[in-house]
């Protein structure tokens, strides 16, 4: 959160002591982060206003009992029975501090707490406002709740749900507080500018504050730690809301004169201080000094006036006291109250011609008070308008730059106008690490504005200020403001105190945070149309080199289509010869079945032919046998025998060639018969390898159809790829003509930009 990283820049380089406002810095941060801050500041002296904090001193009140006597006198005076209650944000220890008032003061009355009477939380940072609105709404629209019926008072727990009950009832036409009361808490000067004038509890935010700086100064003097202040006292103010009368007029009504034995001298000698501090207890300001001088002087004023018979010296003494008083930006009309307590408190005490002239001189003093009230009221109004117009025209100013520089130009110029003797403004260097380093871009003090260096001075964020830039030789009082926009952090600024009122400075922070944060988005469109236009020039450019290179891959790739229907027509022949080869290898396998069987039946046949052979070898042999038996029996027979030794002897010779023939026929037939089995194994190899041939010519073929279905997807894949390059190249050329477009469009923004600024700069003057 951008409060915590303002506390981030806090360390003892740059402050000697802290003054914690404990109940505003739990709005963002819890009691852990508290003392963690407490932790990294360690050694520096540290107090607390609000909250108890271990080991700091700290000056706290009781919401608890002011809540309490609030709700009683709704009670016990205005008989109020059934009591709501606009809890406050969620997690503030105030707040719950608040309700167990509520609570305690219902149960001190026997009264039930009705949880449809309380109130959500609403969260921060929400608009307190806005919050308080919804709480009212839910009673009344969701919860269908009736004033007067089901509630007749509403307490708001803080002074805001107050206002905004009052606002919203009217607006329904509810009266307050006829119909029901409203009370508040806190008493933020809002409760004196509605009407009716809201009852609330004022908490001793001042008495606090001069409490916890003294313990500072004194813990920097090097003396012990003061004992904390837990139970400052809360005061109950009240006022038409809850349905009493305004206390000026209950305080002038009271007036009675009573008679009394006490002579006016002996009152004044036992009594003065005490009706001082009454005096000046009932002008309620917070500038407790001056406001005790004051009551003094005029006591005493007045008492010499009576003795002197002359009210010329004493009206001049009041006319003094009432200017300082509007001076100082007290509430002169409060004098009215401390004018009724001298008046009650010394009127019982003149008598004859002394209480004459007290009584002209308190008329006198009722119309110089009522006059200057309204010189007061007129001056702070005009004071107010002025101030008000010249933030009006800073603010216009500002939104209407959208420069940096130009920014520091209007501010160095405006802000002194305001009453603001020297401010130093720093813009974080990475707003991610804002606690190192930081570029002061504009100082000035009431010699004038000091020159930086382009770009800013750099420095070390917890700084606050490059080193020699303060003012030296003088007193100052610097306010510290974050600058954020949301929850992105910028910077900070410092302002020198001029204007008493603190908000201004809150304003300020938001109209240069918003200014900033434009005059930032501003630059950075302008950046980046730069870079846009840059941007754009290297993407055409690419874009044309795309162009060429998207055609070129389309020719080629209408090339390879154009391979690839080749390659699938191929391979579909291809196809057809394997298919072909196939067949043929499936007859050649028939034919070598065929071969075979006649080869097997040549072998039968040969046998059967050996077989036969040997038969006629046996004859040729027995033949030859015979022969010989035959020739032998010729030869023994003699010249008897001759002619059957001729037969003999061819019969042998017969026998004989017989025999050779057979024996050649054995040899042709082995051989044949060698040569067939040869034959029957080459024809069984043969109808193997044409059996293999078939199968791989079967595979090839399936391959093949793989081939030509895959040859075909790429043809058709390439064929697409053709297509759409020459899509992408139309594309391309369609993208370069927009980023052409882009290109000009880009141009004419900055111009446009330019003269936005011209036109808005030119109007503003």
């Amino acid at each position: 959160h951008p409060i915590r990283g303002s506390c981030d820049l806090l360390s003892a380089s740059n402050v000697d002591g802290l003054v914690l406002n404990t109940a505003n810095l739990v709005l963002y941060n819890d009691l852990t982060e508290l003392i963690a801050l407490l932790t990294r500041c360690h050694p520096l002296p540290a107090t607390s206003i609000a909250f108890k904090v271990e080991g700091v001193p700290s000056s706290a009140i009781r919401c608890e009992t002011g809540m309490y006597d609030l709700v009683s006198h709704l009670i016990e005076v205005h008989s109020c029975r059934r009591i709501a209650i606009i809890r406050g944000p969620e997690g503030h220890p105030e707040d719950d501090m608040r309700y167990r008032g509520y609570a305690e003061a219902l149960a001190a009355h026997n009264l039930p707490l009705n949880p449809n009477l309380v109130t959500p939380h609403y969260n921060w940072p929400s608009d307190w406002q806005e919050g308080s609105l919804e709480a009212i709404e839910m009673l009344l629209d969701e919860r269908k709740l009736q004033p007067k019926v089901d509630f007749d008072a509403i307490v708001g727990s803080n002074d805001v749900s107050a206002v905004s009950a009052i606002e919203l009832l009217r607006e329904r036409g509810i009266q307050v507080p006829f119909d029901v009361a409203v009370v508040g808490f806190d008493d933020d000067p809002i409760c004196q500018s509605v009407t009716p004038s809201v009852s609330t509890v004022r908490q001793p935010i001042a008495e606090q504050a001069q409490w916890a700086t003294e313990a500072l100064l004194t813990m920097l003097a090097g003396e012990p730690a003061p004992e904390d202040q837990l139970h400052m006292p809360t005061q109950m103010v009240i006022r038409q809301s809850c349905g009493c009368l305004d206390p000026i007029v209950l305080q002038v009504a009271t007036d009675q004169a009573q008679p009394s034995q006490i002579t006016f001298d002996a009152l004044l000698a036992e009594q003065r201080e005490a009706i001082i501090a009454e005096m000046a207890q009932a002008v309620g300001t917070s500038e407790l000094g001056p406001t005790f001088d004051w009551a003094r002087h005029l006591l005493d004023g007045f008492v010499d006036a009576i003795a002197a018979q002359s009210s010329q010296l004493f009206l001049h003494e009041l006319d003094n006291v009432l200017r300082q008083v509007g001076a100082m930006g007290g509430d002169v009309e409060a004098w009215q109250n401390g004018l009724s307590v001298l008046r009650r408190r010394l009127l019982p005490y003149l008598e004859d011609e002394a209480f004459a002239r007290a009584d002209d001189l308190w008329q006198q003093m009722r119309v110089m008070i009522g006059q200057a009230t309204k010189r007061s009221q007129a001056y702070q109004i005009l004071q107010a308008e002025q101030q008000a117009q010249t933030l009006r025209e800073l603010s216009q100013s500002l939104i209407t730059t959208f420069d940096i520089a130009g920014l520091m130009d209007v501010l160095a110029e405006g802000l002194p106008r305001l009453g603001i003797p020297s401010c130093y403004l720093s813009l974080y260097e990475d707003p991610n690490q804002p606690v190192q380093w930081s570029r002061l871009m504009l100082a000035y003090n009431e010699e004038g504005r000091l020159e930086q260096e382009p770009g800013g001075r750099r420095f070390s964020s917890r700084q606050l200020v490059p080193s020699g830039m303060l003012p030296s030789g003088r007193r100052y009082s610097m306010v510290v403001e974050p600058l954020f926009f949301h929850k992105e952090q910028l910077g900070f600024v410092l302002f020198e105190q001029g204007p008493r009122d603190g908000a201004i400075y809150e304003t300020l922070r938001g109209q240069i945070s918003s200014a900033l944060q434009g005059a930032l988005l501003v630059q950075q469109v302008k950046q980046h149309a730069v870079q846009l236009d840059t941007a754009v020039s290297e993407t055409l450019a690419t874009v044309h080199e795309m162009q060429v290179t998207v055609t070129g891959t389309a020719d080629q790739a209408r090339a390879v289509a154009d391979a690839a229907q080749q390659s699938a027509d191929i391979s579909q022949a291809g196809q057809a010869a394997v298919a072909d080869a196939v067949t043929g290898m499936e007859a050649i396998q028939q034919q070598v079945k065929e071969i075979e069987q006649d080869i097997l039946s040549l072998s039968e046949r040969t046998g059967q032919i050996g077989g036969i052979i040997g038969v006629v070898k046996r004859i040729a042999d027995q033949s030859h046998v015979l022969a010989l038996n035959a020739n032998i029996e010729a030869a023994r027979l003699g010249d008897q025998g001759k002619a059957f030794a001729v037969v003999a002897k061819e019969m042998r010779d017969l026998a004989r060639q017989s025999r050779e023939a057979t024996d050649r026929i054995r040899n042709i037939l082995t051989e044949i018969q060698r040569a067939t089995n040869t034959a029957v194994m080459v024809t069984k190899e043969g109808s193997q390898s044409a059996q293999d041939g078939m199968d791989l010519a079967s595979r090839a073929g399936e391959a093949i159809r793989d081939l030509s279905a895959t040859i075909e997807k790429a043809a058709e894949a390439a064929t697409h790829i053709a297509s759409t390059t020459y899509q992408q190249t139309t594309g391309m050329k369609r993208l370069a003509e927009a980023m052409q477009t882009i290109k000009q469009a880009s141009t004419q923004t900055t111009m446009s930009t330019q003269q936005v600024e011209q036109s808005i700069g030119s109007t503003d003057h």
